[in-house]
């Protein structure tokens, strides 16, 4: 990669002749292998390949941004004057005060897999007519549809300040949607693997699990709303969890447009919640050993037994509080969580569910508050209805609300078992009640 860094060193060069008081670049590469399935067939295999760099720039604390994707001297003489001119029309900022200066950072374990680096189209086309293949098995009536991606990427970054950077990531994908018609009766659900590493996915088994999923939730009924407890699976409670970890970065709350403002430091649930993101996991999804604007990542307890103990910033706003960046920005701008780990507990999701004489179930659905006001209003996709410590049938037309500060007061216990997708950690979640409605 010593040609992208040659690249990078020259593109701040320009910056600075073109005025530039900051400037930061990045330069990535990479190809990837998408695979499409419709009706139970895969129909297309594309490969693509390319080249971005992207240069941003300060003047007097404004910022101008410009990508280009071609390596040619040319082009990132460019990208380097557009952003400098870019960033005085930005206007000055007396908030911002610097990029990072240069830090250890070391390495991250597990990134890059050479076997997936080079994956074939017959490769990546057997890998899905597999996944297609196991969901059949389970139901031959089965609807398939779905895609696979493998992809490998290497890239560069450097700052005018002396940050040099430089990390090469793989990862391989399924996601697999199954739909199951018998009689007046349809179940449909979807399923998921990923990883870096070959050795961190089952791509084929995602196709399994789709199915029987579907079967699972072939016939569901109507259910009488009300106000009753609550069991998120791994899958919804690992984005009610994302959610809080977006709602604590330091932007919003900064803006005044999170429902965390004003809590640092004060309780926001239960004792039973300890929320952590690493973005230095081994092999984690979300793992490098920087963030975009080569801060170096370190693990952030988030939420300590209930307790908001830690906002997520950037080099931006940690300059505005008069603190540290704790490693979560983007060198375009934003403020993101890594993986998220919460602790677990101490009993296993059946035994949550098996004290629930009458609740809810919810598998999937997309249950992000409002970042501003932390109101939730969802539609659920995948529920079961609870019944005499069961998930009894599947259930539909249902929506639930209630505010997600509210909710995570009625935090009532984490299970022991888990999902995990590389790096990050997905228990499931009981709540004491919810308000349900229902259509019955």
């Amino acid at each position: 990669m010593d040609r992208l860094l040659d690249l990078a060193h020259f593109a701040l060069d320009e910056t600075r002749r073109a005025g530039a008081e900051f400037a930061d670049v990045s330069i990535a590469r990479g190809k990837a292998l998408d695979v499409e399935i419709q009706e139970s067939a895969v129909v297309s295999c594309d490969r693509h390949e390319g080249v971005s760099v992207s240069v941003r720039c300060f003047v007097a604390g404004g910022c101008g941004v410009h990508i280009c994707h071609g390596m040619e001297r040319w082009d990132i003489s460019h990208a380097a004057g557009a952003a400098v001119s870019a960033a005085r029309a930005a206007g000055p900022d007396p908030d911002f005060r610097s990029l990072p200066m240069p830090s250890p950072a070391g390495t991250v374990d597990g990134l890059f897999d050479e076997s997936l680096a080079d994956v074939t189209v017959e490769e990546a086309a057997r890998t899905a007519r597999a996944a297609v293949e196991r969901a059949l098995g389970v139901a031959g009536d089965a609807n398939v549809s779905g895609a696979a991606s493998f992809v490998a990427s290497e890239g560069v970054f450097a700052n005018g300040l002396g940050i040099e950077a430089e990390e090469r990531a793989t990862s391989a994908s399924v996601e697999v949607f199954c739909v199951i018609r018998r009689g007046d009766e349809t179940g449909s659900f979807a399923e998921f693997d990923i990883g870096r590493r070959r050795a961190d996915v089952d791509l084929e088994r995602v196709g399994d699990r789709a199915a029987r999923g579907a079967l699972r939730y072939l016939g569901p009924r109507r259910m009488r709303g009300g106000t009753m407890p609550l069991v998120m699976g791994p899958l919804a409670a690992n984005e009610l969890l994302e959610s809080l970890a977006r709602a604590a970065s330091a932007e919003p709350i900064q803006r005044g447009r999170s429902y965390l403002c004003g809590r640092l430091g004060e309780r926001v649930a239960p004792r039973a919640l300890t929320l952590e993101d690493d973005g230095r996991f081994p092999a984690g999804l979300h793992s490098s050993s920087r963030d975009g604007e080569g801060t170096p990542r370190r693990p952030l307890m988030i939420v300590e037994r209930g307790v908001f103990a830690n906002q997520l910033h950037d080099s931006y706003t940690a300059g505005k509080a008069g603190t540290a960046s704790t490693g979560h920005g983007g060198q375009l701008g934003g403020i993101s969580p890594t993986n998220l780990r919460p602790r677990v507990g101490s009993r296993p999701a059946a035994a949550l569910i098996g004290e629930i004489d009458d609740g809810l179930l919810v598998e999937s659905a997309m249950l992000s508050p409002n970042p501003v006001t932390g109101e939730i209003s969802a539609t659920v996709d995948w529920a079961m209805k609870i019944e005499n410590g069961a998930a009894a049938y599947p259930v539909t037309g249902i929506a639930i609300s209630g505010n997600v500060l509210d909710l995570l007061a009625d935090l009532d216990e984490v299970s022991s078992d888990y999902r995990e997708e590389p790096g990050t950690v997905m228990p499931t979640l009981r709540f004491r009640k919810i308000s349900v409605a229902g259509t019955a």
